[in-house]
């Protein structure tokens, strides 16, 4: 019927990943080399790009996040670093075919000269495999900054990241930073330098005196 697709030959999938920068002519070249048919022979083709290798990344963590940290090290050791082990070597051959000073070469060269702190997580069983927590900590801060973007002095400043920090940290412990602050503020006056400690979140009793 008019306007209908018609069926394909045949449909083949590409079982390991392909760098779809390649484009139309270096795909159809990828096909002559592996199938060594004619890519215009009728049949439908379907790739699937590189990123691949980072969502089974992230599935891997998912199934460790039930295991004890001994168990998830091993189990990262096992499946994610063969693939972090092929995905750099993808890098550095993609490296080499990249100009330099471009911005694709920029990004492959930030990632490279960061490699040890990237896959610091899989030798650990307690390390996240990204920074996300804490860059969804700073966000209301990062978002805020306009607002707040004249402290006053360099001393004002540094005393907003102090109280921002603890805000924070208050967060991360599960309590509510606005009860924290007020009972902190009413205990300060009459509190103890020697126990100034005791006063920080990780350490708040809110019915010590």
């Amino acid at each position: 019927m008019p306007g209908l697709i018609p069926c394909p030959k045949a449909i083949w999938l590409a079982v390991a990943p392909v760098d779809m920068r390649l484009g139309a002519d270096g795909l159809s070249l990828h096909v002559q080399q592996a199938l060594r048919s004619n890519p215009c022979d009728g049949s439908a083709y379907l790739f699937r790009n590189k990123r691949g290798n980072r969502l089974k990344l992230y599935r891997i963590e998912a199934k460790a996040a039930g295991l004890t940290t001994d168990a998830r090290k091993a189990l990262r050791a096992r499946h994610a670093k063969p693939r972090l082990k092929l995905y750099h070597a993808w890098l550095a051959e993609a490296r080499a075919a990249v100009p330099d000073g471009t911005g694709t070469a920029k990004a492959i060269d930030y990632t490279l000269n960061r490699w040890p702190a990237l896959t610091r997580y899989t030798d650990t069983g307690h390390l996240p495999i990204d920074n996300n927590p804490v860059e969804n900590a700073i966000r209301p801060i990062a978002v805020g900054k306009k607002n707040w973007l004249f402290a006053g002095s360099e001393r004002a400043g540094k005393r907003a990241a102090v109280i921002q920090s603890l805000l924070g940290m208050a967060k991360l412990n599960g309590l509510d930073p606005a009860a924290w602050l007020k009972d902190t503020l009413d205990k300060l006056p009459t509190w103890p330098n020697s126990r100034i400690d005791e006063l920080l979140p990780m350490k708040w009793d809110q019915e010590a005196d």
